[in-house]
């Protein structure tokens, strides 16, 4: 898409897949001119392409993967200098990919040479005797600590320094304490991403039938046994289930990005909601953006209600980028408190860990006039 003209954004081209690909989940390196895939089919695998001219991508590599991956997180080592190959020569580049309903939980590939992609360690909860099955996470900047969404396992923390510096056979291990690793908190976590203060890591739930799962705030300075300290939900998620706009609509929260104390976060029918985290004993709303289902396809795997904000939003030079599952791409703009410093971040994604991140600044959405 060009999005030059962000109220008119426009199809340009289209990405070459294998015959019958199936490509679910997609992150770009824009510094290195790279997009990494996820494709389910025909072989589940990880595909590599060189879109340093957006308009004429390249393909580069590809790996099988031996199980279907569900999401993947990108994390870039900044300490180590970038080295000679692949896209422009690129520094360490590890995606962790979650494979939700497969074994092992987690296979992580290197990218540092992203035309020969290689598997250097996998990892499977039971074996490490936790419940669950890994669902996604996200990894800390300096590489250190990773943040598990267990699913029906809940929230963990694991170490991941083993993946700071290039070494055989690295490992990723719970973090426990002398009597081992709390219960895990939380049902059907879907995300766990660390807001600012890394005291705290910011949980999404998803939960597809009424009453639907919210947001939860765990505190993290146990790392062997998070608590939850906060908790946001929608009018929506009351347990009595009687004021759906229709009866398969669904209002659970998916997929979040943290900007500073902000959090931009899609939530199915109750499309992009701005949560200020600032107290994070109290998570408030200081934005929204609902579609108005103008366009929307018949129905998706979720059912027929026209509104199903689904994606990672995605901040670009002010602008946010997010996907209806039934309608397609909406590119706003938010107005809320803290917009002018949202306005700074160049690039801000909540699946990411990469050079391109700018530091998340202290953040209504709607589209842009």
């Amino acid at each position: 898409m060009d999005v030059s003209d962000p109220k008119n954004p426009s199809l340009v081209g289209e990405l070459a897949t294998p015959p019958n690909g199936q490509p679910v989940e997609l992150r770009a390196v824009p510094d290195l001119g790279l997009l990494v895939v996820a494709n389910l089919s025909p072989t589940a695998s990880v595909l590599t392409y060189d879109v340093s001219d957006c308009r004429h991508p390249k393909p580069l590599g590809s790996l099988g993967l031996s199980a279907v991956p569900h999401e993947f997180f990108l994390w870039r080592d900044s300490l180590v200098p970038p080295s000679p190959g692949g896209v422009r020569g690129v520094a360490r580049l590890l995606m962790f990919a979650a494979m939700f309903h497969d074994r092992p939980d987690l296979q992580v590939v290197d990218l540092s040479d992203p035309s020969r992609p290689q598997r250097v360690a996998t990892w499977t909860a039971a074996e490490e005797r936790a419940s669950g099955t890994l669902h996604s996470l996200s990894v800390s900047r300096d590489g250190r600590r990773a943040y598990l969404a267990l699913w029906d396992g809940g929230f963990l923390v694991a170490d991941s320094s083993d993946f700071q510096s290039p070494m055989t056979n690295p490992q990723l291990r719970l973090i426990r304490d002398p009597s081992g690793f709390s219960p895990a908190l939380g049902q059907n976590v879907h995300s766990a991403v660390l807001l600012t203060d890394p005291r705290y890591v910011l949980l999404t739930q998803e939960v597809y039938e009424c009453p639907f799962a919210g947001v939860m705030i765990a505190d993290v300075a146990n790392e062997a046994r998070p608590q939850s300290v906060g908790r946001f939900e929608l009018p929506e998620n009351d347990p009595a289930c009687d004021g759906l706009p229709q009866a398969d609509a669904v209002f659970t929260a998916h997929n979040p990005l943290v900007v500073g104390n902000l959090v931009f976060l899609t939530w199915y029918g109750g499309g992009l909601q701005v949560l200020d985290v600032s107290d994070v004993t109290q998570p408030r709303r200081v934005g929204l953006f609902v579609p108005n289902g103008e366009g929307a396809a018949a129905r998706s795997y979720v059912g027929t209600y026209p509104v199903q904000m689904w994606s990672y939003p995605i901040l670009r030079e002010g602008l946010i980028y997010a996907a209806d599952i039934q309608s397609g791409l909406y590119i706003l703009e938010y107005t809320g408190p803290g917009a002018e410093e949202v306005k700074k971040v160049a690039l801000a994604e909540g699946n990411a860990a990469t050079e391109a991140n700018e530091e998340n600044p202290g953040t209504s959405a709607t589209p842009p006039e």
